[in-house]
Order: structure tokens, then C-alpha cells, then sequence
């Protein structure tokens, strides 16, 4: 699970699209009863979608969870790749 601040200019696409969610899942996980009226300021929450990252040489855990809009401490398992 993800907590999305919005900021001014925002869609609800443009956060789904940004956290590879699906916009349906969003509406229902925050009981939007217009989804076409967000809130500057207001906390959404964004259901989990598991997605991988492949680690490119000098990439930093801060720059990944930038790309990603994540917190550091999020639930990041690191797998090492074998071959």
C-alpha cells in the first residue's frame, strides 16, 4: 500500500499511471464519490501493485525510490539475480 499526497494539477490517471495502479481499485480502496474531484492536500490510498526493478550499475536505493515515488523504508525485497 502506497499513500499518495495530491498536489495541485493532478488526475486520478496521472496517479494511477505514476504508481502502475488500476484507477477503478483506487476509487474503491478511498470511497471517491467523484473521482474527478480531488483535493489538493488530501492522502489517498494506492492498493499495492508488485512490480520489479532491474539495479543498473551506480543506481542508488535513493534514486529507485524516487523513480517509483516510494519511501526508502517501504517493503523492498532484494533479490539477488543467480546466471
Amino acid at each position: 500500500m502506497i499513500i499518495h499526497v495530491i498536489q495541485r494539477g493532478e488526475t486520478l490517471w496521472q496517479i494511477a499511471n505514476r504508481y502502475r495502479a488500476n484507477i477503478s481499485q483506487i476509487v474503491d480502496a478511498n470511497e471517491l464519490p467523484d473521482p474527478n474531484r480531488l483535493l489538493v492536500g488530501q492522502s489517498l490510498v494506492v492498493p499495492s501493485v508488485e512490480r520489479s526493478h532491474r539495479v543498473r550499475t551506480g543506481e542508488t536505493l535513493w534514486q529507485i525510490a524516487q523513480r517509483y515515488g516510494v519511501a526508502i523504508g517501504s517493503s523492498i525485497a532484494i533479490l539477488p539475480i543467480c546466471g
